[in-house]
């Protein structure tokens, strides 16, 4: 059995979504060389240095026109691809091709098909598609909302690519709430018999974190020696929970005066005004986690995070709420881990104080064995290569 990881088109970065997911997975490989699991990047040239400049500057014009919206929709569900005679040949020696995005399975599923090979499909937005590039144009979103049938429009056509794939990936079952509970096309896609019978899981995980140097950056903000950090490191968006979270940490100041929130991530200017809320904007997550009390994420849906297995990973005390791949959490946490509710405010903050103001060392540890029992990696690539290879 041999599996080619479709990544063109797909920058591979430390980061979330399906880029961070392969560059985990590509770090690992690296590393532990895999006769049955190629990336399609490491078999094919990369493109000429011409080619990426006047792509770079092509992505400059279209976000300065602030039309990178409306590209990305474009290319995401009405362009197709084509295979080169090299990729033929290089697909005709795998049995699957695995993609990691609805673009890649429209643009190429049919002519790999069509080679004999079998095709995989996993997605990695927290919603639907469609929504999730609307998200941050507001004109945009309206519009979709108002017009309930043009946002099935495109939902359908997602369906349609996922329908068209062999398989279907996901890290766990609970990570489909994101789609069954915003569309009730996706409710019934996936409560099909034929979707069911070609969906298979296999839970995400992430190599161990190599040593990190110690860059003090809570320190740098010269907190007093009695801050009690709580920390959130995401996009600022209401599906990630930034809105509820600013709903929290007013109820937070009111009942702790020791207890500060540092948030990281693209600031959109839309922050909470408060002392005790410290915007960081970009930062290197590992680094930053090594110096916080709890890590929060207050998501409204969850797919599954990768965020989450960086904080078990290192050992930092985790609260989440029970939405969505969170559930799967619950199931195998041993301590480490804590839930609020994802729509009481008061109550979310009286137990964030509690759990702030108790012992952490204990679900440090628990974190730390849990990463070890079920997130490091080397699980993940058993585990996936038995699966494919029983289809």
């Amino acid at each position: 059995m041999k599996i080619l990881i479709w990544d063109k088109s797909i920058i591979l970065k430390n980061c979330g979504g399906p880029a961070g997911y392969l560059w985990n997975m590509k770090q690992f490989i690296n590393k532990n060389p895999d006769d049955e699991i190629s990336f399609y990047s490491d078999l094919v040239e990369k493109k000429d240095k011409k080619r990426v400049f006047f792509f770079s500057l092509l992505l400059l014009i279209i976000t300065i026109l602030r039309a990178k919206t409306l590209t990305k929709i474009i290319s995401t569900y009405f362009t197709f691809g084509a295979l080169s005679k090299r990729e033929k040949k290089l697909i005709e020696k795998f049995d699957y091709v695995h993609f990691h995005s609805i673009a890649s399975a429209h643009a190429y599923n049919k002519y790999i098909q069509k080679l004999g090979c079998k095709t995989i499909l996993t997605l990695h937005s927290p919603e639907p598609v469609i929504d999730e590039e609307s998200a941050h144009n507001m004109r945009l979103k309206r519009f979709l909302c108002k017009y309930i049938t043009v946002r099935n429009y495109f939902i359908k056509k997602e369906i349609m690519q996922l329908n068209e794939c062999d398989y279907l990936m996901f890290p766990v079952p609970e990570a489909l709430e994101c789609y069954t509970n915003t569309s009730n096309l996706y409710n019934d896609f996936f409560s099909n018999s034929k979707t069911q019978s070609k969906t298979f899981f296999v839970p995400t995980c992430i190599p161990d974190m190599e040593k990190v140097d110690r860059c003090n950056m809570i320190g740098k903000l010269k907190l007093p020696p009695a801050a009690k950090i709580l920390c959130y490191v995401g996009r600022h968006t209401t599906i990630k929970g930034y809105d509820y979270l600013k709903e929290i940490a007013i109820k937070l100041f009111e009942k702790d005066e020791n207890i500060y929130v540092i948030v990281g991530g693209k600031e959109d200017g839309n922050k909470l005004l408060h002392d005790r809320w410290l915007e960081l904007g970009w930062v290197n997550t590992n680094q930053l986690i090594q110096d916080v009390d709890v890590f929060i994420l207050p998501n409204q849906q969850t797919y599954f995070d990768l965020i989450a297995l960086e904080i078990i990973r290192a050992g930092v005390p985790l609260v989440t709420t029970l939405t969505g791949g969170n559930k799967y959490l619950s199931k195998v946490n041993s301590g480490g881990i804590s839930f609020i509710p994802n729509s009481n405010a008061k109550k979310a903050a009286e137990i964030l104080v509690e759990i702030i103001n108790s012992n952490l060392n204990k679900a440090r540890e628990k974190n730390r064995e849990l990463f070890l029992s079920h997130f490091e990696y080397s699980i993940f690539v058993s585990k996936y290569k038995k699966t494919v290879s029983n289809l």
